[in-house]
C-alpha cells in the first residue's frame, strides 16, 4: 500500500509554477521581415557579429540564426512545461518515455507499470532540467549574461572561425601584439581573443579539433567557449544540407528517423546549454563521453546508451540529450521513443500484446 508522499506532492505544485512562469517570462515571437539590424528576439541577449568583422555573420545568416533562435525558445519552453506535467504524472505518454530514455527518469507510465510512486529524486532531477532552461530563458531574455571578467557584456555570436587569433607567444593585452622581444606561452599554442584581450590553451581532441589551426576543427557544427562568451557557428554547419527551423521540413512521416531531423534550432539548444551549463550560471553540462565506448554522446542512440548505462546522473550533463528531446516534443506528432516516428497507437498495441503474452 502506498503511502500520500506530501514532500513530493508539494514538489511538483512547485516546479509546475515555475514551468508555467518561465514561459510567461521568456515569450519570443517570430523574427519581423525586414532589414536584418532590425531588433530581434536574438539581439537581447547576444551579440551577432557583422560581416565587416573576421569570423562575422552575412545578412542571411543572421536571417537563418534568427529563426533557429525563435524555434529553439519554443524547444525550451515545451521542456520547461513537460517537466512540470512529468512531476505531476500528467503527461503523455511519448512525452514520458522520451525523459525515460535521454534521462533515465521513469514515464508515469512505467511508474505505474511497477506499482511505484515519482520519488524525491525523480522530482529533483526533473527540477535540473527545469532550471536548465530557465537560465536560458533568463539569459535569453537579457537578464544574466556577463564575460569571463565578470563585465556585464552580451554573448557573441561568430559564424566563422577566423575571429580568433593563435599563437605560440606571449600577447600584450594592452597592444594586441606579441611581446618583443618573443616570449614562449608556457603550455604551447593558446588562442588569443582581441575582444576580451584573454587567451586560452588550445584544446587537445584530435578528432573534433583538427586542423588545428581553426577553433572550429573539422567536424564541429558550432563551438561554445564560455571563456570568451562565444558561440561559434562552424563552417560545417552552413555547409551541410541543415535547415534553420524544424518547421522548414514536411512533418515527420512513419518511421522517419529522429536524429535526421537536424536543424540550426537544434544545434543552438545544444550550444546553449553549454553556455549557461559551463559558466558561474549554473551546472556543468559538457558533452559527455559514452561509457563503453568513450566517444561523445551526440544524437539519440548515443544519448539513449548513455542514460541507460550511465543513469540519471551522466544524461543530465550531456548537452545533446536535451537538444534531441527539444527536438523530440516539437515534432509532437510522433512518438519517438525508439527513434523513430511510430504512432500513439502503435506503442498502444505494443503494450497491449506484452501484457498478453508471446502467444498473441
Amino acid at each position: 500500500m502506498h503511502h500520500p508522499n506530501f514532500s513530493s506532492s508539494l514538489f511538483r505544485i512547485i516546479i509546475l509554477i515555475l514551468a508555467i512562469s518561465s514561459i510567461i517570462d521568456a515569450q519570443t515571437t517570430p523574427a519581423a521581415a525586414g532589414p536584418s539590424d532590425l531588433p530581434r528576439p536574438i539581439d537581447t541577449a547576444f551579440d551577432v557579429q557583422p560581416a565587416s568583422v573576421l569570423g562575422g555573420c552575412s545578412s542571411a545568416q543572421k536571417n537563418d540564426l534568427s529563426v533557429a533562435f525563435d524555434e529553439m525558445m519554443q524547444m525550451k519552453n515545451i521542456i520547461s512545461v513537460a517537466t512540470g506535467d512529468m512531476s505531476n504524472n500528467a503527461e503523455m505518454p511519448a512525452t514520458g518515455w522520451m525523459f525515460n530514455y535521454l534521462f533515465a527518469i521513469p514515464s508515469t507510465e512505467e511508474n505505474m507499470d511497477y506499482g511505484d510512486d515519482r520519488d524525491n529524486l525523480q522530482i529533483d532531477n526533473l527540477l535540473k532540467i527545469w532550471h536548465l532552461m530557465d537560465l536560458i530563458g533568463q539569459h535569453s531574455s537579457g537578464l544574466i549574461f556577463q564575460d569571463a571578467q565578470g563585465t556585464p557584456r552580451k554573448t557573441r555570436i561568430y559564424c566563422g572561425h577566423e575571429w580568433i587569433k593563435q599563437s605560440e607567444y606571449v600577447i600584450d593585452p594592452a597592444t594586441n601584439s606579441e611581446v618583443l622581444p618573443r616570449r614562449r606561452m608556457i603550455g604551447g599554442e593558446h588562442w588569443y581573443d582581441k575582444v576580451t584581450r584573454i587567451s586560452m590553451p588550445k584544446q587537445t581532441r584530435p578528432q573534433l579539433f583538427e586542423p588545428r589551426k581553426s577553433i572550429c576543427g573539422a567536424r564541429n557544427l558550432a563551438v561554445t567557449h564560455t571563456h570568451f562568451n562565444t558561440i561559434t557557428f562552424c563552417p560545417r554547419m552552413w555547409e551541410r544540407d541543415m535547415r534553420a527551423s524544424l518547421t522548414m521540413w514536411d512533418p515527420p512521416h512513419q518511421l522517419a528517423v529522429l536524429d535526421s531531423y537536424q536543424s540550426f534550432s537544434m544545434t543552438f539548444l545544444h550550444e546553449y546549454t553549454h553556455l549557461v551549463g559551463r559558466s558561474y550560471l549554473g551546472p556543468n553540462v559538457p558533452d559527455v563521453r559514452s561509457v563503453d565506448r568513450g566517444q561523445e554522446s551526440v544524437g539519440y542512440h548515443a544519448c539513449y546508451e548513455l542514460a541507460m548505462e550511465g543513469g540519471a546522473q551522466l544524461a543530465l550533463e550531456n548537452a545533446d540529450s536535451y537538444a534531441v528531446l527539444g527536438v523530440a516534443l516539437f515534432l509532437s506528432n510522433c512518438d519517438w521513443r525508439d527513434g523513430s516516428c511510430q504512432s500513439a497507437a502503435y506503442w498502444e498495441d505494443m503494450r497491449t500484446r506484452a501484457s498478453l503474452g508471446p502467444s498473441q
